[in-house]
């Protein structure tokens, strides 16, 4: 998949991206290397709170 979107904050996924993820797939679903956190995703990354370990 190809998203089109204006240059945001350097290494941050677009919203679009969850939005597209949201509508196909099911949870649970975890974001890794998240800078922060998105409505219905599990996070983990050093750069945001978690209590996930892997």
């Amino acid at each position: 998949s190809v998203f089109t979107e204006k240059r945001g904050r350097h290494s941050r996924k677009p919203d679009v991206f969850y939005k597209t993820l949201k509508q196909n797939t099911q949870a649970p679903r975890i974001d890794i290397f998240a800078r922060e956190e998105h409505d219905g995703f599990d996070v983990w990354g050093n750069e945001v709170e978690s209590d996930i370990e892997l």
